[in-house]
């Protein structure tokens, strides 16, 4: 069974736009990125088509969990389409971690009045 949304404050999505137009101008895809939220009974997944990448995140999820499971799916993108699907390994951490530094920057960079 599928675990109800959770809502986010409007100060956690204004955050959550940022951060996806930032990953989007500093850690670019190979190809265009449809980032969605919605009832999942996994964390997050990825996949991709002939001309996208597509990222769901569990609305279920608390505003710090959706943002690092944006960052572990966006690191699964980066990585290219043909090890999406592979397990975690030292190529997926690696791109995990520049990622993840990336999001670090992101949060330092927020404007003062979102920050927490």
């Amino acid at each position: 069974m599928k675990a109800r949304p959770k809502r986010l404050t409007h100060k956690q999505r204004r955050k959550w736009h940022i951060y996806l137009y930032w990953l989007r101008e500093r850690m670019p895809l190979s190809a265009p990125v449809i980032v969605r939220t919605c009832l999942l009974s996994d964390s997050g997944d990825s996949n991709r088509d002939s001309a996208r990448f597509y990222i769901r995140v569990g609305n279920h999820l608390d505003y710090r969990a959706r943002i690092e499971t944006l960052a572990h799916e966006w690191a699964h993108c980066r990585i290219g389409w043909d090890t999406v699907m592979l397990d975690h390994n030292a190529a997926f951490w690696a791109e995990f971690g520049a990622v993840d530094a990336a999001m670090v920057t992101i949060s330092a960079e927020m404007p003062e009045e979102l920050e927490d």
